[in-house]
């Protein structure tokens, strides 16, 4: 489920970044209704900002979970690959990644998503409008700076490099694991 409350939250601000781009645009709106719309545009990004914050301590304990299972699961298929199973391993280490992948692909997206918002903001039509409408745009500017970001219980951020630094911890585990040839009986 965190893909997917994922992609709601970005579905969301995908709309909200729309809304933004006819801000201001001519049309048959008075400065009042731009004002209001805009306001309504605020409210919006308040609204799904709370959303992911209530929705992030979830998440995280799932992704954390989910992340340590998979590093824990490759690094113990690294320990017991074989040359002839080396097709089947290379698919199941593949299939341990994919799993991951879904949640740190969409947290990537959300991102990318959240830092279109202020370009959104900024190319709307404010020049031409008055000042409480600039000052209230100024505002929201600056809140929507902030991109949302997903953590796994906030050690680490939730996005696409995620995925691919597990597998290379588990690998880099490994190979310190066979170095110093932990948990084998050496004779001396």
């Amino acid at each position: 489920y965190p893909p997917r409350s994922i992609n709601i939250i970005r579905t969301h601000v995908q709309l909200l970044i729309a809304r933004v781009n006819r801000l201001g645009r001519a049309g048959a709106l008075t400065a009042d209704e731009h004002y209001e719309e805009l306001l309504g545009c605020i409210r919006t990004h308040v609204q799904i900002v709370s959303i992911a914050k209530i929705v992030a301590p979830v998440i995280s304990v799932t992704l954390f979970t989910q992340f340590a299972t998979t590093a824990t699961t490759l690094l113990n298929w690294l320990g017991n690959v074989e040359y002839p199973e080396n097709i089947i391993s290379l698919a199941f280490f593949s299939c341990q990644l994919l799993q991951i992948l879904p949640c740190c692909s969409s947290a990537s997206q959300l991102i990318a998503d959240c830092e279109r918002l202020p370009d959104a903001i900024f190319h709307c039509n404010w020049v031409d409008q008055d000042r409480r409408f600039r000052r209230a745009m100024l505002f929201f500017l600056q809140r929507a700076q902030n991109p949302i970001r997903f953590s796994c219980l906030k050690l680490f951020n939730v996005k696409l490099e995620t995925s691919v630094a597990i597998g290379k911890f588990a690998f880099s585990l490994y190979t310190l694991i066979e170095e110093t040839k932990v948990g084998t009986d050496t004779e001396n």
